[in-house]
This record gives structure tokens, sequence and C-alpha cells, in this order.
């Protein structure tokens, strides 16, 4: 299948180089996510693609899994079906509120206008007192180079430089790189994803990164 969109793309491929590279974002994830929750949680993992979410849940109240791909929803499903307090939502539920909405690597793949509708979702879901955690937000000064030099730093500290090296070109003379050329990643200054923040309703403070990527930054934000 051709990937029209980005997340056709990530319902049937991925960016990461070999099985090391993906458990090492996975952990890293995983790890960043704990800190921000407690057990009365109940937490909505937008756009949350296929890392194992177990341990997250019995982190918290209730796990709501969105995977925006209807290919990973399907999977989601079959994989989480009768798991206690795991639900995989189809579509912007309104039917329950959040207290924790994560967002990881997820928005430099929509549109500024299709991030600024799922903010005004994200506002109308958030419970009092809540937080909304978006990440891996890319800067408008950061060069397509220093991101692939620190992938490869990245990869040559873990062990799998020729893995990633391989699946650079893969990913450039495939759908990847047909997708970057005709919709490319969206980036934001912090100005400008604090404009877009408040509009909607929230107080956003800069929060260190969640992944590897510390070139890129994790905006928090609460209710207004």
């Amino acid at each position: 299948m051709n990937a029209k969109s980005w997340s056709q793309f990530w319902g049937t491929d991925t960016t990461y180089a070999c099985d090391k590279h993906k458990q090492i974002v996975e952990d890293q994830t995983l790890k960043q996510q704990l800190s921000f929750v407690s057990q009365n949680d109940v937490v909505l993992d937008f756009g949350c693609g296929e890392s194992p979410k177990e341990t997250l849940a019995e982190a918290v109240s209730e796990l709501f899994l969105f995977g925006d791909a209807q290919e990973i929803s399907k999977r989601l499903f079959s994989k989480y079906k009768g798991k206690k307090n795991i639900n995989v939502i189809y579509g912007l539920d309104t039917s329950t509120s959040f207290s924790i909405i994560f967002v990881c690597s997820v928005i430099q793949y929509l549109s500024k206008e299709e991030f600024t509708e799922r903010l005004k979702y994200f506002r109308s879901v958030m419970k009092p007192g809540g937080r909304l955690i978006i990440s891996d937000v890319i800067p408008k000064n950061i060069s397509g180079l220093k991101e692939l030099l620190t992938l490869l730093f990245v990869a040559a500290k873990n062990n799998f430089l020729k893995d990633a090296i391989l699946n650079l070109f893969r990913m450039m003379k495939g759908e990847y790189g047909s997708l970057r050329k005709s919709h490319n990643l969206t980036k934001y200054d912090e100005d400008e994803i604090f404009a877009l923040l408040q509009e909607a309703g929230f107080s956003p403070e800069i929060h260190s990164n969640i992944g590897l990527n510390k070139d890129r930054y994790c905006v928090v934000s609460s209710i207004k």
C-alpha cells in the first residue's frame, strides 16, 4: 500500500532501525511517562503506538489508548481485549474525562490545523487539575542534519549503528521519504506552541523531552 498520510504509514510501517532501537525508545518513554502519573490517574495515551502498555496501566487507575491509525487500533483492541483497566478507543471519545493526556511524538505528523482541533478535544475531556503532556516537539531551528547526527550518536552508543544507517537508506527510498517530501514534519518554536495552547485554554510550561532526542522538547500544560 502506498501511504497517503502519516496515519496510514504508521499503520503499516515503522522508523525503528532494529529491535534494540525500538526497545531503548520504549523503555525510555515508559520510564518518563511513569514519572508523571499516580495510582488515581485516568490516563489517555493519544497516538500511543504499539509499545507494551501493561506497566503503565498498573501504575494508574485506568488507561485509555488511541492509536490514530485504524490498523493500530485493531491490533491494540485484539491485544488488550478483556484487560481490566486498559481500554482501546476509536475516534475522539468524549464520554470519559482524563487527569493525564500523553501526546508523545505525535504533533510533528499533524498539520497546524489538525493540532489546533486536537487541542480543543483535549481541553474538552480534561479533568480539573489535569495535565496535557506533549513531547517530541521539534523546534524550527533544528536542522535535519542535526537530527540525523543525534540518531547516529544514539545508535553508536547503543551498538546498532550499522542497522541505523541501513534503515536511513530504507526510509529515504521508501514511503517515509515520499511522505517527508509531500507532508514534511510540523515544527514549533516555544512562543508559537504556547500561543496555540493558551488559546485552547491551557497554561503551558517547558519540560525536558520524553524520548531520546534532547534537541526536541516537551510541553506540560494545565487548564487555565
